[in-house]
């Protein structure tokens, strides 16, 4: 099977080669120069294939309306669980995960909260 490799493209659809600064200052990622910046580089070998145990993370979770598949009201709804998880007695990490259900129309919205005893009411748990 042939390697992917990302490769960048113009408004035509045909494959662009970095060049100038932008050839001397990137850094290569999958075969192609991308522009030097601060953000965390991720190795597919850390995370292809790997088995992630959700079995102690607890969430509060709400719905919104989508409109093929972004969300609407996005901003409201995490407003709404961070007031939700202070109404539980909960703590929202600082760092707390966000996670964002599928859909076209309606998308689930979950907020990592902590201190959740278990069995609680209005706190979920994906598991395993």
């Amino acid at each position: 099977m042939a390697e992917r490799r990302r490769l960048r493209l113009n408004k035509h659809g045909e494959t662009v080669e970095p060049v100038g600064a932008e050839a001397e200052a990137g850094a290569v990622a999958d075969g192609v120069a991308t522009p030097d910046c601060d953000c965390p580089r991720l190795d597919a070998e850390d995370w292809h294939e790997v088995e992630n145990d959700w079995s102690d993370i607890t969430f509060v979770a709400t719905g919104t309306m989508a409109l093929l598949g972004v969300p609407v009201g996005f901003a409201g709804a995490k407003s709404g669980l961070q007031g939700r998880a202070a109404k539980l007695g909960l703590t929202v990490p600082q760092d707390a995960m966000l996670v964002l259900g599928a859909g076209k129309f309606r998308r689930e919205i979950m907020l990592e909260v902590e201190g959740a005893e278990p069995g609680q009411k209005g706190v979920v748990r994906p598991g395993g």
